[in-house]
C-alpha cells in the first residue's frame, strides 16, 4: 500500500504583535532561533472588516524577537489543509489557543454575522457586540427553538442535556440551560454577564428578561390549555384563550412585563456618557428572579 502523504507543515504561518491591532498575521521567511524576519500578511478584506486606527503595508516585513514571546516562540494560526484560515463556533475545538487565534476567531464570526461563539460548553458563551441590531437572531421562531429543544422537548424532559448538542451558539442556549436547571433540576441558577464598558451587557440583560419572560408565558399558557397540573412542562402553542382566559392571563404576567420595565428606572441612575458608550452603566447590578413552583 502506498505510504500517505505527510500533513502540510504550516509552522511558517504565525501570529506577531502590533502597536496598533495587538496582534497581525504574519508569514516567517527565515530564523536564527533568537529573531525572526516575517512578513505581514493581512486579509484582503481587513479595511472592510476591521476599525482601521493605522494602514497596514499588506507586505511590510518585520524583525521579531522571539525572547518577547511566551517559549520564545510565535502563536501559530489555524488554518486548514490548504493554509486557508480557519475558524469555529467552540474555540475549545481551536488546534492553536491563545490570544490571538481568540482575537481572529471571534473577528471571523463577527464578520459572518455571528456575534456568539461557545468555549467548550454550551452555558459559556463569548459575545461580541456588532453595534447592530440583527432581527433575525433574536426571532420569536428563534426563541421558541432554543426552548422546544433544550426545555420542552418531551424525550429530554428527564434527561440530562448539557453537553454539546450541536446547535449554534446563543444567548437563549445559555439562558435555557439555566431555565431548565431551575424548572426541572430544582437548582438555584446564576447568569453571569461581564465584560468592559460598551461590550453590551446591559443589552444582553434585556435580552435574557425577555426570553424568562416568554418561558414564563408560554409554561402558564401550556398549563392552562392542557389542564395538566401546574408543574407539567406539556405545551400546546395551537390552543386559543378566550377572553376571560386572556385577561386574566394579561393580569397574571405584569410580574414579568415590571421586570422588563425596572430596567429603565435603574439606568436613570447610574448611566453616563463616555467616550466609547452613549449609555454606558455606570455600576455593577444584580437582579435576583424568583420562580414560584407553578
Amino acid at each position: 500500500e502506498p505510504e500517505p502523504e505527510p500533513e502540510p507543515d504550516h509552522s511558517h504561518l504565525v501570529y506577531v504583535r502590533d502597536e496598533h491591532y495587538k496582534w497581525v498575521p504574519a508569514r516567517v521567511v527565515s530564523t536564527d532561533g533568537k529573531t525572526t524576519k516575517v512578513i505581514v500578511t493581512i486579509p484582503e478584506d481587513w479595511e472592510q472588516t476591521t476599525v482601521v486606527s493605522k494602514e497596514l503595508n499588506v507586505h511590510e516585513e518585520r524583525s521579531v524577537k522571539l525572547t518577547d514571546y511566551p517559549n520564545g516562540e510565535l502563536p501559530l494560526q489555524n488554518v486548514d489543509s490548504k493554509g486557508e484560515f480557519m475558524a469555529t463556533s467552540d474555540m475549545a475545538d481551536l488546534q492553536h489557543l491563545h490570544n490571538a487565534a481568540i482575537l481572529y476567531n471571534l473577528k471571523e464570526k463577527n464578520n459572518e454575522g455571528i456575534p456568539y461563539t461557545r468555549v467548550g460548553r454550551d452555558d459559556l458563551i463569548v459575545a461580541v457586540n456588532p453595534f447592530q441590531w440583527t432581527d433575525d437572531l433574536y426571532s420569536e421562531e428563534k426563541k421558541r427553538f432554543y426552548a422546544e429543544q433544550i426545555i420542552w422537548k418531551e424525550e429530554t424532559k428527564h434527561t440530562p442535556v448539557y453537553g454539546r448538542l450541536g446547535f449554534d451558539p446563543h444567548l437563549y442556549e445559555a439562558s435555557s440551560f439555566a431555565y431548565r436547571g431551575l424548572a426541572i433540576d430544582g437548582q438555584n441558577q446564576t447568569l453571569l454577564v461581564s465584560g468592559e464598558s460598551g461590550a453590551g451587557k446591559t443589552v444582553t440583560t434585556k435580552i435574557v428578561l425577555n426570553y424568562f419572560a416568554m418561558l414564563s408565558k408560554e409554561r402558564a399558557e401550556a398549563d392552562r390549555q392542557s389542564n395538566s397540573p401546574r408543574n407539567s412542562f406539556s405545551r400546546n402553542s395551537s390552543a386559543i384563550m378566550d377572553e376571560s382566559t386572556a385577561s386574566a392571563f394579561e393580569e397574571e404576567v405584569t410580574i414579568e412585563q415590571q421586570v422588563l420595565q425596572s430596567n429603565p428606572i435603574l439606568e436613570s441612575f447610574g448611566n453616563a456618557r463616555t467616550i466609547r458608550n452613549d449609555n454606558s452603566s455606570r455600576f455593577g447590578k444584580y437582579i435576583d428572579i424568583r420562580f414560584t413552583p407553578s
